[in-house]
């Protein structure tokens, strides 16, 4: 029986609770002049490569764009996989038994796998490599760099297309800020989106934690987004 996992177009409910909600899609994904090659090749919808490996030093969209090809995929009606080793407590390496009956496997923050994990991974690998089957993996490394006990699953991870997310700069963080603030529904001016780049931590992670703060506190209270409600809401 293939794992309580796999979503398809019938299902918008990933592994562990995570939804496949407007935010997670390519549509709504930034891609940096430095990132559209990979993003690209990331979103391709036909001759994709078979396994994609992508990293970034800090946490670029990497999970927006997993959750963004497991989305696409659904669409299509394709069933598929999203597995975010991160969160791995409590997740069987199970749930990768019959990884080549899917139309795609996406495994999050492979810097977090475990002696099990990097086994069953490298089973998954080579059963998937017998089918047209897509795996892509993401990590904070390249694979040369990353702590894996299990030598022959170093050298799968170095074999496929090999991507790396650069970081964005601070103009294209606001205009990420602003786009996100947009698909909420809300309208983030310059002045204040300049105003949180000034003040925040300037992770892409950090800056979505503030747009969930700020949309609940504007909602809440009924209140454009303004520097005095950033404040109130931020504590700045």
């Amino acid at each position: 029986m293939l794992p309580s996992s796999i979503i398809n177009s019938d299902s918008s409910q990933l592994l562990l609770g995570v939804s496949l909600d407007d935010e997670d899609t390519f549509e709504n994904y930034l891609a940096s002049a430095d990132n559209q090659l990979a993003f690209d090749a990331l979103s391709k919808k036909e001759d994709v490569e078979q396994f994609i490996y992508i990293w970034s030093s800090e946490s670029q969209g990497l999970t927006h764009l997993l959750k963004g090809a497991c989305h696409q995929a659904a669409i299509k009606g394709a069933a598929c996989l999203y597995i975010p080793l991160k969160e791995k407590s409590g997740l069987s390496p199970d749930l990768l038994l019959g990884a080549q009956s899917l139309r795609l496997v996406c495994i999050d923050d492979i810097d977090f796998l475990d002696a099990e994990w990097e086994q069953a991974l490298f089973t998954a690998f080579n059963a998937c490599k017998e089918t047209p089957t897509q795996l892509i993996v993401s990590a904070r490394k390249p694979p040369s760099f990353l702590d894996i006990k299990l030598g022959d699953l170093q050298s799968r991870l170095q074999s496929g297309l090999m991507l790396q997310i650069k970081d964005l700069n601070d103009s294209e963080k606001l205009s990420l800020l602003q786009l996100r603030a947009e698909n909420r529904g809300m309208k983030l001016p310059d002045t204040v989106a300049e105003f949180i780049l000034l003040r925040a931590d300037r992770s892409i992670a950090g800056l979505m934690k503030i747009l969930d703060k700020l949309d609940t506190r504007s909602l809440q209270e009924k209140r454009s987004l303004t520097v005095p409600l950033v404040k109130e809401c931020m504590g700045w």
